[in-house]
């Protein structure tokens, strides 16, 4: 039987296409307030989801013409998924995930990627001895044509950053240019901004190894301009009057009237009367000894929240 007239749809039905102006919609989703050391935490989820073993991040000064990569030996991906990444929300949060996979939204890459840099290229490889494939984000591109244009073409600096991928493994480099939201435009011999610039290294390098503390544990290797990223242990489980409580399993409500199972861990950190003053220094972490107690969370055992 056919559909009634109360069945049916019309395009009035369905209202308007209402399609976001891809210049001004890009320009205010890179005011996402991430700071340069969660946007490369957020770009190392997807290396090592892809089974990365090595990770290399470099800041390359230039002035206004500096640059940034992270390179992984992970297992790079096919050209369809590669431009399934570089669309925005690319994965529903509603689908079912794979329990290693440490993304959610399918946002990460973009909205990471934006709020420092107006060039994003991704190229990579994922048959051994085959050429890579190579997307590029550019926001002025987007801003003249006012279109999403996902380009096709790498710029003259990410060419000659081709050559770290190698030519025979799997892998994926990602480079960023045009770094407005990192350097300004006093030029590459002035000292000052190069020593601002220069700071970057050491507040990256401090979070990735909070972070990806427990990966770094157990074999990850990242480094940070050719520093090695050590792993902190927030609860200093190696320390001798470090004391740790009875596990407990716990009902967290979710909404909808339903709750996940979460294991609860407490440790007691050792009193400043048993630290020695290194310990108390490396024990500290980023925020200093008192802002780091709290909680912390972990998913598929990343730290998502550090002392709170």
């Amino acid at each position: 039987m056919g559909q009634s007239a109360e069945e049916t749809f019309s395009n009035d039905d369905y209202g308007e296409l209402a399609v976001p102006v891809a210049d001004s919609f890009v320009e205010s989703f890179r005011s996402t307030g991430y700071t340069l050391s969660v946007s490369i935490a957020d770009l190392l989820d997807n290396s090592i989801f892809a089974g990365a073993k090595n990770i290399a991040i470099n800041f390359v000064w230039g002035g206004p013409d500096s640059f940034a990569t992270v390179l992984d030996d992970g297992g790079g991906m096919p050209e369809e998924s590669l431009v399934k990444a570089m669309a925005l929300g690319s994965t529903s949060p509603n689908e079912e995930r794979d329990p290693k996979d440490l993304g959610r939204f399918g946002l990460g890459l973009k909205s990471a990627s934006w709020a420092h840099a107006r060039s994003l290229t991704v190229i990579t490889r994922n048959v051994p001895r085959e050429a890579p494939f190579l997307r590029r984000w550019d926001l002025d591109a987007i801003k003249e044509t006012k279109e999403w244009r996902l380009l096709k073409k790498a710029t003259e600096t990410a060419k000659k950053q081709i050559k770290l991928l190698g030519s025979t493994n799997p892998g994926t480099l990602i480079v960023w240019e045009k770094l407005d939201r990192i350097v300004d435009e006093r030029g590459k011999n002035d000292t000052a901004a190069e020593a601002s610039f220069l700071e970057n290294i050491d507040s990256v390098k401090e979070h990735l190894e909070m972070v990806f503390h427990r990966f770094l544990e157990n074999g990850l290797s990242i480094t940070v301009n050719g520093q090695l990223c050590e792993p902190w242990d927030p609860f200093m489980e190696s320390h001798a009057h470090t004391e740790p409580q009875p596990d407990e399993d716990m009902a967290i409500p979710i909404g909808g009237g339903n709750t996940a199972m979460m294991l609860i861990r407490p440790y007691l950190l050792p009193h400043v009367s048993k630290r020695t003053p290194e310990d108390t220094k490396s024990g500290a972490g980023i925020r200093g000894w008192n802002q780091q107690q709290g909680f912390y969370l972990y998913r598929a055992e990343r730290l998502i929240i550090a002392g709170d």
